[in-house]
C-alpha cells in the first residue's frame, strides 16, 4: 500500500483507526486478530518501534501488519495480498 496517510491525504482529514478498524474486522473474520481493544495498541507499538528504526526506513502497511501478525503466531510474506 503507498504511503496515504500524510502523503496524499492530511492526517487531520484522514480517518486513520477507521481504517485500522476495517483491517482488523478483516482479520477477525478469518480468525487471525485478537479483540480490537489489544490489537490497536499491538499494531501502534510495532508501528512506532519501526519509524524508530535507525537506517530510516519507511515500512510498507503491508510490513508493518505482517510483523503484527508475527504476535500471534502468523507468519505471512509482505507481498502476500490474499
Amino acid at each position: 500500500m503507498f504511503d496515504f496517510g500524510a502523503t496524499l491525504v492530511l492526517d487531520d482529514k484522514f480517518d486513520y483507526f477507521g481504517s485500522l478498524r476495517r483491517a482488523h474486522r478483516v482479520l477477525e473474520n478469518e480468525g487471525i486478530a485478537p479483540s480490537f481493544k489489544e490489537f490497536k495498541p499491538s499494531y501502534l507499538e510495532g508501528r512506532e518501534r519501526l519509524w524508530k528504526d535507525p537506517e530510516l526506513w519507511e515500512y510498507s502497511y503491508n510490513y508493518r501488519l505482517a510483523e503484527l501478525l508475527k504476535l500471534y503466531g502468523y507468519t505471512f510474506p509482505e507481498s502476500d495480498t490474499g
